[in-house]
């Protein structure tokens, strides 16, 4: 009777275990009233590393080239999703000045491993990859972005408004933070909400279109805040294998084989303004123009509280309404 072979562990140096446990001490938990508000457990200070829980880590970087150039839409997210399964979300904060849109642009990383220790040689490979094998060859400029920087940033996504933070806010019970505005959202009727002295509200993508999208006017020429949010992750070919069978076997229908690249997506669109009534004007022209390019959005009505949330903080609190798209489709949905 043969043995089974255990395949041994490569035995880790006293220097590897030192460096191991110095990591993983680093992690400094935040205050129970900063974990329920935005989502997150503990964060690594040096590297600007947020942790949402015991296996869940995740990195924002700001995408200083914004809006990316359209020529360069599908490749960015062609590069990234060769390179990484991780999941990502790209948020990006758009508003008409005259005749020329202004936009600020971040992509959130999440990764997932069993210690800090471990995810920390992840995200040094990612960045190396990020820097040298995608942002470089496409002329793309990111940055890492502090975590004073994000929390000032959230702030401003919900209010408009610009203030100072310290992480060391973090920390603290008695803490500034604890009651940011997008906590304490007056919800209205109709999906439509109040936050601070803003009007808004949230829609998803609910029925995604085969084909990119060429033509969507109604980003353009208004007197609103837009807050977008397109969130992916890259399946392998065994899961685009299983998708592919999943589908054949519901619909009893032979599809076509394909090199499509697919992944899996959640669009969200947040509609800010100075009033209520442009909120409502500006309801049934949404819909209507992303149905004219053969995209239904919905109201994120009872869910708009989480959607917005998620919205502001780039991804900490978590919001998804995934549906499978081909790459191109995801590309052509960021502004």
């Amino acid at each position: 009777m043969s043995k089974r072979t255990v395949e041994k562990k490569p035995i880790k140096s006293k220097e590897e275990l030192r460096r191991e446990k110095e990591l993983n001490k680093s992690i400094i938990p935040v205050a129970k009233p900063i974990q329920k508000d935005l989502g997150i457990m503990a964060i690594q200070k040096e590297e600007d590393v947020f942790v949402k829980s015991n296996n869940e880590f995740c990195k924002i970087y700001s995408i200083k080239t914004s809006p990316l150039p359209d020529n360069n839409k599908l490749p960015f997210l062609e590069l990234l999703c060769e390179k990484t399964t991780c999941r990502m979300r790209i948020t990006s904060f758009c508003k008409m000045n005259a005749d020329k849109m202004n936009s600020y642009s971040f992509l959130t990383v999440f990764f997932r491993a069993g210690s800090y220790a471990e995810v920390y040689e992840q995200i040094k490979e990612f960045e190396r990859m990020l820097i040298m094998e995608v942002c470089k060859p496409l002329d793309i400029v990111l940055a890492r972005c502090r975590i004073d920087n994000i929390l000032s940033f959230i702030y401003m996504n919900c209010t408009g408004k610009m203030k100072q933070f310290d992480y060391n806010e973090l920390l603290s019970r008695r803490t500034s933070l604890k009651r940011m505005p997008f906590t304490e959202l007056n919800m209205g009727k109709d999906g439509i909400f109040e936050c601070d002295e803003k009007y808004g509200k949230v829609y998803f993508g609910k029925g995604l279109p085969i084909k990119p999208i060429t033509n969507n006017s109604f980003l353009k020429n208004r007197d609103v805040g837009f807050q977008i949010a397109v969130d992916i992750q890259s399946m392998t070919t065994e899961e685009q294998e299983l998708y592919e069978y999943e589908l054949q076997r519901i619909y009893n229908y032979k599809l076509k084989s394909t090199d499509k690249k697919m992944v899996s997506m959640t669009y969200m669109l947040s509609v800010l303004a100075d009033s209520e009534e442009k909120i409502k004007m500006l309801d049934n022209e949404a819909v209507k123009d992303f149905t004219d390019n053969k995209m239904l959005i919905l109201p994120c009505v009872g869910r708009e509280r989480e959607a917005f949330q998620s919205a502001c903080t780039f991804g900490l609190l978590d919001f998804k309404a995934a549906n499978m798209v081909e790459l191109k489709v995801a590309s052509s949905l960021l502004p």
